[in-house]
């Protein structure tokens, strides 16, 4: 999922950047550390200390409780809009809309579209992330500007 992502940001010069296990500082008494972050603009030499743009958690046994409550939860409660979550048992992936009060979830399929910050538009097929199955374009993403806003 990192170099899928970080293919669409390149692939028009997006400003910004797919880092894994990077230690997000939330606040002094928080510290989560993703398993998969999009930082817009320069990344920092340290820990992530701004809400990230998109973040994906991919779901194990002894995770995924803590992957869809407490880290959903406090997700939203940052301002983080893109939550992803990929089941790697059930090879799903599921985006979680953060901008409405519940976070409802919707299984993607197929090539989806999503909007980082203020003009980074990305497309990605979640499917290209499973060895076992075929993506439904074999096309490279694509991704148009991504701002520098620190989000």
């Amino acid at each position: 999922m990192v170099t899928q992502l970080n293919n669409a940001l390149v692939a028009v010069g997006c400003d910004g950047v797919a880092v894994a296990e990077r230690d997000w500082i939330v606040r002094q008494d928080t510290v989560v550390r993703p398993d998969v972050m999009v930082i817009c603009g320069d990344p920092p030499e340290g820990h992530q200390l701004a809400p990230p743009a998109k973040i994906v958690e991919v779901l194990s046994p002894s995770t995924r409780a803590n992957d869809l409550g407490y880290k959903k939860d406090l997700y939203h409660e940052q301002g983080v809009t893109h939550y992803w979550v990929a089941d790697l048992i059930a090879q799903t992936v599921a985006a979680f809309d953060m901008t409405s009060p519940g976070g409802e979830s919707t299984p993607l399929g197929g090539i989806t579209r999503f909007t980082l910050g203020d003009n980074c538009q990305i497309e990605i097929d979640p499917a290209e992330i499973w060895p076992t199955r075929k993506s439904s374009n074999s096309e490279r993403p694509l991704a148009e500007g991504c701002n520098d806003s620190g989000r």
